[in-house]
């Protein structure tokens, strides 16, 4: 093993650590690590670097104690966390993380308010801490009997109408097997509510825990939403269907031995549209079955919130620990606790959940959904955009609804949010329901004056729109942008539609959330009234490098390679070399204009060019870094990584056009501290410094500037450290638990 002590990184050589090639970071090099990024970072005007992991995709500790579907709450949650933030990383992008249909997987029809069950850690059930309320039999029984494949229903296509499933199995260790552990969790989690109820009055620790229980229930953010949902569940339980749609009397199971209460879907389906629905709702809460249903889904939704408070908790302290040890290093250049504290990115959907529908109907326009051209047939409930307020300035309650919603995910989120579909609250596409977006009577919203079905909403008038072009989308499937006349469009009619990103703004400001951490979501084809309400208001938008040129980044806080609907980097690196290869018209390929981006924006050199036209391995590892450089080097003031490109896998975690089997299930693998290692050494993974190093490099050599040598030392030596072909960690868990020992934090 090679030894080079005392390097020359810019600490003080009395306190510089010895650093080793032939092994994994030590615990000081991977802080030291974690420095040098933030120094990087910070030069290139960088706010956050953010990592885009949904939860189910946590890993396990190990194969043997994975139970089905990844959490960030648990200890092996936190110890990913911990690695997170040592790699660099100062945000965590998170899907939404709501509960979820018994049928359908995808987190962008979960609910909005309800947090995902599956998430909670029940092992910490299992300690004194909680009153041991769960059997650690329960779970070994879970761990042990955790299948190695699953059976799934896939359907033919994501259209409206589309009533055909294919059966498919999916098998492996690095995938959610939502179906097995859904159940499992449920009976879990009954179990403890059970053996909570009978020690509650008797048990000290569980006194205590009954008290938050019971403040939890009666908080005034709790208020909105908690009720209703607990409500819907317990009428999940009285139908035998969690769909409030597929609730039918004569289908219900039969109750009689535990509730009087009788089904009555005509009712119950469309409760709260009924005018004596508080009647309805006490006679199920006063129910001993139902009203014991209720108060179960609550107690686990008070599990879920107060362990969510504790991760944050604990990643403050990791925070406050990184911190404190390298400035006892670094005496001139002090560190931030917070700006090194990981944090958590809520994602705002635009897609609402049917518990959420059901339980605010007024919130929502009847007979219309939302879709997005060409082919998103989302069917989604649209919120009633121009009804926000009352009559004396109050909300109304789509306004609440709104408010409430961001309120919510800014709480527990303190890294932000990503406004999912900006589109969808500004200037939204709709379509009849159960109809396609392409749809004859299908258009915007709010801007379509000359639609007879649609004009009553519109804040446009005829005079503001090209009549000579039609409403609907064009050959391509695509919306006519020009038919707005921007130069007609008052500034009170943007105000009336910038009024959701108005409301989305006031609930991050009264949360303490910067407004350049409320990220919108603005890709290709968007409404120039949706990009002028974002830029009036100085919001923070993000933005894609895949398609080539950064130019536009110029008015975006935030960019990213791709996101969870998207092929990875690998893959789609792979799949334009292939195309390059079997063209006849090589100037004109993807990779060729992608090159030619690179030249323009990174001045690469030809011999660089020619090497990555020529193709082969070598070839594509020198174009997917020069991506990552393209990324950093950007105007953006912030990035995110999706997890599959920090690894250099080739998952796509969700097809948009195609359903698959695998959607939404990917899993990042027990041993990542390995196989993130073994992609290092063969340099396809991610390398964080070498490419800021990169980065640093090129814009010096752009804006003919002074090299900051101080910098680039730190990281060329840790980029080759993390590059050397004899380290190979033995065991990766142990290596992370060294991590946290070093950092006295505790998971």
């Amino acid at each position: 093993m090679r030894v080079i002590a005392n390097l020359e990184t810019g600490y003080p050589k009395s306190s510089a650590p010895a650093l080793t090639f032939g092994r994994s970071f030590t615990p000081q090099e991977a802080v030291l690590n974690k420095a040098a990024i933030q120094s990087a970072l910070d030069y290139l005007e960088k706010d956050s670097l953010a990592l885009i992991v949904p939860q189910a995709a946590f890993p396990s500790e190990t194969n043997k104690m994975n139970m089905g579907v990844g959490s960030a709450f648990n200890k092996s949650g936190k110890m990913f966390s911990v690695d997170m933030a040592l790699w660099g990383f100062n945000k965590r992008q998170d899907l939404p993380n709501g509960m979820m249909g018994r049928v359908n997987p995808t987190p962008y029809d979960s609910s909005i308010f309800s947090g995902n069950t599956m998430s909670i850690d029940l092992e910490e059930l299992t300690k004194q801490e909680w009153g041991k309320i769960l059997s650690p039999e329960t779970i070994s029984d879970i761990k042990s009997n955790r299948p190695d494949a699953e059976e799934v229903n896939v359907p033919d296509s994501f259209e409206p109408d589309n009533n055909i499933f294919h059966k498919r199995t999916i098998s492996g260790d690095n995938i959610a097997y939502y179906n097995y552990y859904q159940e499992k969790s449920y009976a879990a989690l009954e179990e403890a509510f059970q053996n909570f109820k009978e020690g509650r009055s008797k048990d000290e620790k569980l006194k205590k825990i009954d008290a938050e229980f019971q403040a939890f229930r009666q908080d005034e953010a709790s208020a909105y939403w908690l009720e209703r949902d607990a409500l819907y569940d317990a009428l999940g339980v009285l139908y035998g269907e969690d769909y409030y749609k597929y609730w039918d009397t004569e289908k219900a199971p039969d109750l009689s031995d535990k509730t009087p209460i009788k089904p009555d879907s005509a009712r119950d389906a469309r409760l709260f549209e009924t005018d004596d629905w508080q009647e309805r709702v006490n006679e199920i809460k006063t129910d001993p079955f139902l009203g014991d249903k209720m108060e179960l889904y609550m107690f686990k939704q008070f599990i879920y919130a107060k362990q969510n408070k504790e991760t944050w908790e604990f990643n403050q302290e990791v925070g406050r620990q990184l911190a404190e040890k390298i400035n006892n290093w670094n005496h001139t250049d002090k560190r931030d606790a917070d700006k090194l504290t990981l944090k958590t990115i809520g994602d705002g959907q635009v897609s609402v959940g049917s518990r959420d529908k059901w339980a605010h109907p007024d919130a929502f326009v009847k007979g219309w959904e939302l879709n997005c051209p060409p082919k998103m047939n989302w069917g989604f409930p649209i919120l009633n955009l121009n009804q926000l307020h009352n009559s004396d300035g109050t909300l109304a309650a789509a306004g609440k609804f709104l408010y409430e919603k961001f309120n919510k995910i800014f709480k527990e989120n303190k890294g932000g949010a990503r406004i999912d579909h900006a589109q969808g609250i500004i200037d939204p596409w709709v379509a009849p329901e159960g109809k396609l977006c392409n749809h004859p009577d299908a258009g915007k919203l709010l801007s379509s004056p000359d639609n007879p079905k649609l004009a009553s909403f519109s804040y446009l008038t005829m005079n503001n729109i090209n009549t000579h072009l039609s409403h609907e989308p064009d050959k391509d499937n695509r919306m006519r942008w020009n038919r707005y006349k921007e130069e007609s469009i008052s500034q009170e009619q943007y105000d009336r539609y910038g009024q959701p990103v108005d409301l989305v703004l006031k609930a991050a400001k009264e949360n303490g959330t910067n407004k350049k951490d409320v990220i919108f979501e603005e890709f290709e084809n968007v409404s120039p009234v949706s990009s002028k309400v974002l830029a009036d208001r100085g919001a923070s938008k993000i933005v894609q490098s895949r398609w080539g040129s950064t130019d536009y980044f110029k008015d975006s806080s935030w960019a990213m390679f791709g996101n969870h609907d998207n092929p990875s980097m690998k893959e789609w690196a792979e799949d334009i070399f292939k195309e390059h290869k079997s063209s006849r018209d090589k100037k004109n390929t993807e990779l060729a204009k992608q090159v030619e981006h690179l030249k323009r924006e990174l001045g690469i050199n030809k011999k660089v060019v020619n090497k990555i036209l020529e193709g082969g391995e070598e070839s594509m590892r020198i174009f997917k870094k020069l991506q990552f450089v393209k990324l950093f080097a950007s105007d953006a003031k912030s990035i995110q990584i999706f997890f599959p490109d920090l690894f250099g896998t080739e998952e796509c975690y969700n097809r948009v056009i195609k359903p698959d089997a695998m959607d939404w299930r990917p899993r990042i693998s027990a041993d990542y501290d390995a196989q993130y290692t073994n992609a290092l050494i063969k340099d396809q993974a991610l390398n964080i410094p070498e490419v800021l190093s990169l980065t640093i490099r090129s814009r010096c050599a752009k804006n003919n500037a002074e090299l900051p040598e101080k910098i680039l030392r730190q990281l060329d030596y840790y980029a080759r450290v993390l590059k050397e072909d004899d380290r190979w960690p033995v065991n990766g868990y142990q290596i992370t638990q060294e991590k946290m020992d070093y950092l006295e934090v505790k998971a």
